[in-house]
């Protein structure tokens, strides 16, 4: 099983973090599930500002 984050600009890292690929550090939005043993987004991810910026095409 493969997991994801909800973020599209999310990866996981070592230790099962997400970290942001627009900033390069850790998401400010994610909380620890210890049932499950990895970190996950929470519903504040959609309204994270720089999910929400579009590219200049």
């Amino acid at each position: 099983m493969k997991v994801l984050p909800s973020c599209p600009h999310g990866k996981y890292v070592e230790g099962m973090k997400i970290q942001c690929t627009k900033t390069g550090n850790r998401c400010a939005h994610v909380y620890f599930k210890r049932c499950k043993g990895w970190w996950a987004n929470t519903d504040q991810a959609e309204r994270c500002p720089l999910r929400r910026e579009q590219s200049a095409e």
